[in-house]
């Protein structure tokens, strides 16, 4: 009787909201986000003691311990029930805390540099052994270009506040916004090496966890220069933003298998134009104003870069509006290194020009006379030209 009792209580409906629970598995989340608050509330309280190394190591060594536990829980889950959501979960709360999303090793660098250096180097070896076995989870363990690029990322990521911080001993602890600028250059640079190491074929096979993996350390290298940009006290310039759309451009415009030719024109040809947008300010990065014609300033680079990527959509593509973009692009490269500059240049030739149109035009009737001479040999050989060369022949003699 008490098996029958068993049998009709699992029988009955599951309300909605339990099955959602079990789907979705919110414990996962909620253990990600207690984690990355109690992060932020201890590496405040030690970034308040100054020189307090061993309570960031030990916070470090904490987050560590955190996430091969995450590991140790999605492959026990791999291995018996198979590759379900709960996995997919638990790998992607890992690959944030692998980015450093609490910033903990960002702030630790910064203060001692030294010890960022150690700590940041010895993370990086160990994103080896957690990349590989999250992808041997996904199923994508023999792929080493995979796995190097996203231990490259981490490792870009990691390092970038130790450099900051080492670059900034010089100037009292200050930190010039040309090298962030720099940074974000290099942040640039990572999707088209990326799209240069793996080839379109493995793209293809990649599951949609790895693409994550690939996307998530360099959505964490923007977050770590916009903290740095921060920590540092400067000013955040938009014009940082265009190299990270010249990069995604570039990237687009190697994957046209993938994204289709449609899409990736559309694509390559808009991102460009508007990283230009994002340059027009006429606050310079560099600290100083574009005062001189052979200055290169972001404007200006942004423009040079952008002519070549519609250069290469142009022989992709073979659409004439890649072509007029890009004469366009370095004609404004050649009036000067900004906007107001470009502007002075303008008002100059054009005034330079009047002026040379009037010192030309004659000032009597002997001029005039000679002028229209000139002008009627000229309209006379224009005319030979388009009877004898442009104009087709009546049909009469070509059948003759």
């Amino acid at each position: 009787m008490s098996e029958l009792n068993y049998q009709s209580a699992r029988s009955l409906p599951t309300p909605e909201w339990v099955r959602q629970i079990v789907d979705y598995n919110p414990c996962f989340l909620l253990s990600a986000l207690c984690m990355l608050f109690g992060c932020r509330l201890l590496n405040d309280a030690v970034n308040t003691k100054t020189g307090d190394v061993r309570g960031a190591l030990w916070l470090i060594l904490t987050i560590n311990v955190y996430e091969f536990c995450l590991l140790a829980v999605a492959m026990l889950i791999r291995h018996w029930q198979g590759m379900r959501r709960d996995v997919g979960i638990l790998l992607v709360v890992g690959a944030l805390f692998m980015g450093d999303i609490a910033f903990v090793v960002g702030d630790l660098s910064t203060t001692q540099a030294g010890m960022g250096l150690v700590v940041s180097l010895m993370l990086t070896g160990l994103a080896v052994l957690k990349v590989w076995m999250a992808m041997g989870l996904i199923g994508v363990a023999g792929q080493r270009r995979v796995i190097g690029v996203i231990v490259g990322q981490v490792a870009l990521l990691l390092l970038m506040p130790v450099v900051f911080k080492s670059l900034s001993f010089n100037r009292n602890g200050n930190l010039s916004p040309g090298v962030i600028y720099a940074g974000w250059w290099l942040a640039g640079a990572v999707p088209v090496a990326a799209r240069l190491i793996l080839p379109p074929s493995t793209l293809r096979r990649l599951p949609t966890l790895a693409k994550v993996y690939l996307i998530l350390p360099w959505l964490a290298m923007i977050g770590h220069l916009l903290a740095c940009t921060w920590v540092f006290k400067l000013d955040f310039y938009v014009a940082c933003y265009a190299p990270v759309l010249l990069g995604v451009s570039v990237a687009v415009g190697l994957s046209t298998q993938e994204l289709g030719y449609v899409r990736a024109a559309a694509w390559q040809f808009g991102l460009p134009l508007v990283s230009i947008l994002f340059t027009l300010g006429d606050s310079a990065i560099t600290g100083k104003d574009a005062s001189h014609w052979g200055e290169m300033s972001p404007f200006r680079l942004t423009l040079l870069c952008g002519s070549i990527i519609h250069l290469h959509g142009f022989f992709v593509h073979r659409q004439p509006r890649f072509l007029v973009s890009m004469a366009m692009m370095l004609g404004i490269t050649t009036l000067g290194p900004s906007v107001w500059y470009s502007k002075q240049t303008v008002r100059s030739v054009a005034r330079g020009s009047g002026d040379t149109l009037d010192s030309l035009l004659p000032r009597t009737a002997v001029g005039w006379g000679i002028v229209t001479i000139v002008l009627s040999f000229l309209l006379l050989a224009a005319g030979t030209v388009v009877s004898f060369v442009l104009k087709p022949k009546p049909a009469d003699e070509v059948s003759g």
